[in-house]
């Protein structure tokens, strides 16, 4: 009798209680709940599983999180291409129609702000001598500015230095100060 008690007992407490906990560990794990854990509360042949079953937890918690966070990062990347073909679809389509100079200019520029959320911006053609740069269309710009910088000297303003230059200018004003009063910086913008 007591004897028959003691070793059901001792049967549960070594082998079933040990397998139920790995049963249900093996559960959590296949629900993606990675931070399952075993308690190890021997050191035979149940405290070695426990052990393995944690080890390889921490490997597939590990795993799974480098998989989120790189799948968030292809996510994001793939968003932006996605954004960047649309805009390039969206150009090409538009430079495709008949339109007169100026509508196409227009179109451009606008397409160009909303890509970039500009708050101004002209489009500018240089002269054959290549010393006075014309506002063709602008946006946003206030008018002083406008006027003052309808026709102008290449070498007054970034932009001169941007064709001079055949490359792309960024010019953050918050960061660094403008050598000389440029228009666009006394207007008020932050950045060309």
């Amino acid at each position: 009798g007591v004897g028959t008690l003691a070793m059901i007992y001792l049967l549960y407490i070594w082998i079933i209680l040990p397998i139920m906990h790995m049963q249900r560990g093996l559960a959590r794990m296949a629900a993606h709940e990675f931070s399952a854990r075993l308690p190890v509360e021997s050191n035979d042949e149940f405290g070695a599983l426990a052990l393995g079953f944690n080890h390889m937890a921490d490997e597939l918690q590990g795993l799974y999180g480098d998989l989120e966070a790189r799948v968030e990062q292809k996510t994001r990347e793939l968003e932006l291409q996605n954004r960047e073909l649309t805009t390039l679809y969206d150009m090409t389509s538009f430079l495709n129609q008949p339109c007169d100079v100026e509508s196409m200019c227009r179109g451009f520029l606008k397409r160009v702000m909303d890509r970039f959320d500009a708050d101004g911006g002209s489009i500018r053609t240089l002269d054959p001598s290549g010393e006075k740069l014309h506002i063709v269309v602008s946006e946003g710009l206030p008018v002083d500015l406008e006027e003052s910088e309808h026709c102008m000297d290449v070498q007054a303003c970034l932009c001169g230095q941007a064709v001079g230059q055949g490359v792309v200018v960024i010019h953050d004003f918050r960061k660094t100060q403008p050598s000389r009063e440029l228009g666009c910086a006394k207007a008020g913008f932050r950045a060309l």
